[in-house]
This record gives C-alpha cells, sequence and structure tokens, in this order.
C-alpha cells in the first residue's frame, strides 16, 4: 500500500526520516507499523501492551486454572468487578476539566484515555447485566433462599416436636420468618 504522504511503499516502518523525507529503514516494533523512534512515547506503551497480552494468554493457557463450580456467583463477582472499575473511572472522567486533547505537533484531536477506558467499561457491563437479567439470577437466589428458609423452619418444628413442644407449624413458621429477617441479607421464608 502506498504511503498518503509520499506516496512510495514502506518496506518496513511506515514513518519518515526526518530530514530527507524519504521512508524510514527501521524495523517496526512487533504488531505496529513504526519503529520505536516513531512510536515515540507510544513504543512504551506498545511494549507495556505486548507484555500484558503475553501474560493473558498465560494465564488462558493455564492447565492448574480450578474450574468454575458456581457459574452464578463468578457472573455476580465478574459484573461486580467491572461496576466498580466503571465507577472509579466515572469518578475520573467527571473530574476532567477537558474531555478531548490535541496531540502535539499535530493536528488531530483525540478522546482522552479516561473516557476511552470509562466507554469500554460500559460497553463490557452491560452485555454482563443482559445475561443476568435473561437469566433471571435474583429470582433463582430468591427460590434458593426462600427453600432454605423453609428448611430452617421445618428441622427447628421437627426439634420441638421431638423436645416434647406443642408448636404449631405456623407459629414456627412466623418466628423464624422474623428472625430471618432481622438478619442482614435475609429473606422469609
Amino acid at each position: 500500500m502506498r504511503c498518503h504522504r509520499c506516496s512510495e511503499i514502506h518496506e518496513r516502518c511506515a514513518g519518515h526520516q526526518k530530514h530527507t523525507g524519504q521512508p524510514c529503514r527501521a524495523h517496526p516494533v512487533r504488531g505496529h507499523e513504526r519503529c520505536r523512534m516513531h512510536l515515540g512515547k507510544k513504543a512504551s506503551v506498545a511494549r507495556a501492551e505486548t507484555e500484558a497480552a503475553g501474560a493473558l494468554r498465560r494465564a488462558l493457557d493455564a492447565a492448574d486454572a480450578p474450574p468454575v463450580t458456581d457459574p452464578v456467583t463468578a457472573l455476580q463477582e465478574l459484573a461486580g468487578r467491572v461496576k466498580y472499575a466503571l465507577d472509579a473511572m466515572g469518578e475520573r472522567v467527571n473530574q476532567l476539566t477537558e474531555m478531548r486533547y490535541e496531540s502535539l505537533g499535530q493536528s488531530t484531536e483525540q478522546l482522552r484515555a479516561e473516557v476511552a477506558v470509562w466507554e469500554r467499561l460500559i460497553g463490557r457491563l452491560h452485555p454482563l447485566l443482559v445475561d443476568m437479567t435473561r437469566l433471571g439470577l435474583e429470582e433463582r437466589l430468591t427460590r434458593v433462599t426462600e427453600a432454605q428458609g423453609a428448611a430452617i423452619v421445618e428441622v427447628l418444628r421437627a426439634a420441638a416436636e421431638e423436645l416434647g413442644m406443642d408448636v404449631a407449624d405456623e407459629q414456627v413458621r412466623t418466628v423464624v420468618s422474623r428472625h430471618l429477617r432481622s438478619v442482614p441479607g435475609g429473606k422469609a421464608a
């Protein structure tokens, strides 16, 4: 592909030599089309991204990674982490006085990195929440909690009966339900 600036084909770096304007002959940074000199400060960012991608690949390929045995809790934790990160980045975005900046030496205007990260987090949180809603996790957890409460009521009723206490089922259910509601996060049976 021909360069729009010099109309020549760049065999290596897509940048240009400063004094001659000719195509740069240096090798580009892996994964990029420019050499470290033409990437400038972006070169260190590029190296960090490459290292992070490698670490992620190694983590994903780990044979000793434990299986997810409770997908509901794992999904809730993941959504919680993304929501926390979204809120933290939202605070940073709210503190910005300028949402855009101009690149030095160029007449281009770009979004601040904080805004871009915040927008990406929104894009990641939304499908998670949609999936959780479609799965009906809240209703399922409520049914599990209600079943656990009913089991507790039954155990207490059986224990009271075994001890010779004359307790009506409704009375046990009412008292246990009241106590379950007093427990943080507790729901009545």
